[in-house]
C-alpha cells in the first residue's frame, strides 16, 4: 500500500521503494519507472529538452491511466522512436523485460494471507483511493497512519489483496474528490463519505441526491452520532425535530445537511447559518445568534472543550441520530462491483478479527490525549 501526499496534479513524482539503478532510454525499448520520476523527467531523458511529456503519455495511456501525474514505481513504459532516432539494442530491451517480470512477480506476493472467501484481485489493476487531511481522527496527515479510517481501509485491503496492489493518496481538496477525481476515473474510491437516507430522496437537497444517484457505497467503515446542542439557559427543551421549526440552526460550511433535510429542517422551516467551523457555531450558540448547533458528537466535544463552555450548552439526546461513513465510487466505474466486493470482504475481516476495534480505540485515545495536551 502506498500512502502518498499529493497537493497538485501535474508534476507529482512516483512514490514508494528505493530507487533502482539508472536505465537506458534509447528509443524502441521500455523504461521502468523509478522513485522520483515524472513523465516530463523521463521524456527529457529519452528525447532531450523541448518535447512535452504528452508525447510519452500518449504512447502509454493504457499503462498510466487517465491521470498522467499518478505514475507508480514499477510501471513499464514504452519509449517510441521519433523521426531520425535509432531503436534500442535488443540487449537493452531484454534487461528491461527482466525488470518488468521481477516487478510483476513481487507484486503477486500477498502482504498477508489472503482470505479464501475474498473475491479475486489478481485481475484488477492498481486500486487507487483518495482522501484528504483536516478530518481528525478519521483522515489526517498529522495522525498515525493517516488517521483512523485511512489505516482501517488499508488494513482491510491487505487482508484481501497484496499491499503493492493499492495506494491511498492525500489530495487536500475535499470538494474535488467526488467530481472530478472519481467521476472521471482518476481515482477508483474516495474516503470517507456519509450516506444519506436515500429512501426519502424527495426531501433531500441537490448534493445529497447526487450521492444517492451517482455514488456506490461500501459497507460502513464507522458509525457516528450526530448531536443537537442548545443553550443550557434555554427554558424550552425540544423533544422532537419539529420543535426546532422557526429556530436558527448552525452547521459549519461544507458539512453535509442530509440529516437535517430528511427531518424537514430546511428553509423556510428554519434559518440556516453556516460559519467556517464547529467552534464558530458553538460561539454563535452561546452568544445567542444561533439557537441550535448540529454536529457530530466527537466534533462537538472538541469544540466545547477548546472553548471551555461545557456549562453553557446541553446536548438534546432525544434528537440524536446515527450516520455512517463509507468509501464511495462512481456509478460509472466499470469495476465497481469487483472493487467494492474486495473492500467489503476486507471490512468484514477486520471486524471479525477484532482489528477494527483495536484501530478505533487506539486512534480515539491518541486523539483525546492530543486535545488535552493542546
Amino acid at each position: 500500500m502506498r500512502l502518498v501526499a499529493a497537493f497538485g496534479v501535474f508534476g507529482l513524482t512516483a512514490m514508494i521503494g528505493a530507487g533502482a539503478s539508472a536505465q537506458s532510454l534509447a528509443c524502441g525499448g521500455e523504461y521502468t519507472i523509478e522513485r522520483g520520476d515524472t513523465l516530463q523527467k523521463v521524456t527529457r531523458m529519452a528525447y532531450g529538452e523541448g518535447l512535452s511529456w504528452k508525447y510519452l503519455y500518449n504512447a502509454n495511456k493504457r499503462v498510466v491511466g487517465p491521470n498522467p501525474s499518478l505514475i507508480e514505481v514499477g510501471m513499464v513504459l514504452k519509449v517510441p522512436c521519433r523521426k531520425g532516432q535509432k531503436p534500442a539494442a535488443s540487449a537493452a530491451s531484454t534487461t528491461t523485460q527482466t525488470t518488468r517480470v521481477a516487478t510483476t512477480a513481487q507484486a503477486a506476493t500477498p502482504a498477508v494471507a489472503r482470505t479464501t472467501a475474498a473475491p479475486a484481485s489478481d485481475r484488477l489493476p492498481m486500486l487507487r483511493l483518495v482522501t484528504a487531511t483536516n478530518y481528525a481522527p478519521f483522515h489526517d496527515q498529522g495522525e498515525a497512519n493517516g488517521g483512523m479510517l485511512t489505516e482501517m481501509t488499508a488494513e482491510a485491503l491487505t487482508t484481501v489483496m497484496p499491499a503493492e496492489q493499492f495506494r491511498i493518496d492525500f489530495i487536500n481538496d475535499w470538494s474535488a474528490h467526488l467530481e472530478p477525481l472519481i467521476s472521471d476515473r482518476s481515482y477508483d474510491l474516495a474516503l470517507s463519505w456519509f450516506k444519506p437516507n436515500c429512501s426519502v430522496i424527495d426531501k433531500l437537497g441537490e448534493g445529497s441526491r447526487f450521492r444517492c444517484q451517482r455514488l456506490v457505497f461500501s459497507d460502513p467503515l464507522f458509525e457516528q452520532i450526530v448531536a443537537y446542542f442548545t443553550r443550557s439557559a434555554d427554558a424550552d427543551k425540544p423533544e422532537s425535530h419539529a420543535d426546532l421549526f422557526g429556530k436558527t440552526i448552525c452547521r459549519p460550511a461544507g458539512y453535509s445537511t442530509f440529516m437535517l433535510e430528511e427531518k424537514d429542517l430546511v428553509e423556510p422551516n428554519i434559518t440556516m447559518v453556516t460559519p467556517a467551523g464547529p467552534s464558530d457555531c458553538m460561539e454563535m450558540l452561546v452568544e445567542g445568534t444561533a439557537d441550535v448547533v448540529v454536529v457530530a458528537s466527537t466534533v462537538a466535544d472538541d469544540a466545547i472543550s477548546s472553548l471551555g463552555i461545557s456549562d453553557q450548552v446541553d446536548e438534546q439526546t432525544l434528537l440524536a441520530s446515527v450516520i455512517t461513513l463509507h468509501a464511495v465510487t462512481s456509478v460509472d466505474n466499470p469495476q465497481k462491483e469487483q472493487q467494492m466486493a474486495l473492500l467489503n470482504s476486507g471490512i468484514k475481516n477486520v471486524r471479525e478479527s477484532g482489528k477494527w476495534f483495536e484501530i478505533v480505540q487506539r486512534h480515539l485515545i491518541a486523539h483525546t490525549k492530543k486535545k488535552a495536551s493542546n
